[in-house]
């Protein structure tokens, strides 16, 4: 193919006459002016009317921040709020459950002395039939080992109760032995 005008040169006269040439001192300067001057309007554009745009829009944005945190600091509140009523019932619900203990535990120490008073007094009530009885003439006697079966059936049907069950038992043969 040859080389006519109308079409492009062939890439080799572009690769050897493609360069860059000087500007003049004087276009240059003018450059640098236009780009300061274009400077000079974008600042005066921000400064001016879109700097108000843009503090509307940031103060939009802060406002709206603003109230995320403070909706989110109410939640918070909330919860806490919420959290410390749970804990005062918690603590009410222990403090009734530690009285209703204590009270358990009174009603069951005023059980125990009755008990301990009734046991009592009817050995004093015993005793005192018994002195009567040997004054009159009579005698008192036990049947040991009657005794030792009824505290054996009483240890087998109130197998819970320390009243019953801290009896020691020494089978009557065994002493006599």
């Amino acid at each position: 193919m040859t080389w006519d005008q109308k079409s492009e040169a062939p890439p080799v006269l572009i690769q050897k006459t493609a360069r860059l040439l000087p500007a003049p001192p004087e276009q240059a300067q003018q450059t640098r002016r236009s780009f300061f001057r274009v400077l000079k309007d974008i600042w005066n554009a921000v400064k001016g009317y879109t700097a108000d745009d843009i503090a509307r829009l940031k103060e939009g944005g802060v406002q709206q921040v603003e109230g995320k945190g403070q909706t989110a600091v109410a939640e918070a509140k909330a919860k806490v709020a919420e959290a410390a009523e749970r804990h005062a019932k918690a603590e009410l619900n222990l403090a009734e459950a530690r009285k209703a203990d204590a009270e358990a535990y009174a009603t069951k120490k005023k059980a125990d002395g009755e008990y301990a008073k009734n046991v009592a007094d009817a050995m004093v009530t015993v005793v005192e039939a018994m002195s009567r009885i040997k004054q009159a003439g009579g005698s008192v006697s036990f049947d040991l080992n009657q005794i030792e079966r009824l505290l054996c059936q009483g240890k087998e049907e109130f197998p819970n109760d320390p009243q019953i069950t801290s009896v020691q038992i020494e089978s009557i043969s065994e002493k006599t032995t």
